[in-house]
């Protein structure tokens, strides 16, 4: 798979973490439907082409690293920066900081 593919498919796990966190208090209901569909692609367990699964594997990294950090900011942490990189050396960097 290309360089440019991977980067696609990284930039579409960032907006799905992203997503994952778009229906915190104050958002309207709009925002809970995206949130509540990144959430379900990250904790789906197919492996077909464009699942959650499927991009850890072309991107290298570990599912389980990303799933915790989405579990950490839901509980209204403030920062916490994840950096996942895999065996082919490739990795995900991503960093998400709140203020109450």
């Amino acid at each position: 798979m290309t360089d440019a593919v991977k980067r696609l498919w990284a930039a579409v796990l960032d907006q799905a973490i992203k997503d994952s966190q778009a229906d915190k208090p104050g958002h309207n209901s709009h925002e809970s439907i995206i949130a509540e569909g990144a959430r379900a692609w990250f904790s789906s367990k197919s492996q077909e082409d464009g699942s959650f699964l499927w991009v850890c594997d072309i991107l290298g990294i570990d599912p389980e690293a990303v799933q915790n950090y989405i579990a950490f900011m839901s509980e209204d942490q403030t920062c916490l920066p994840i950096s996942a990189v895999g065996s082919g050396g490739n990795s995900f960097s991503h960093q998400e900081c709140r203020s109450f």
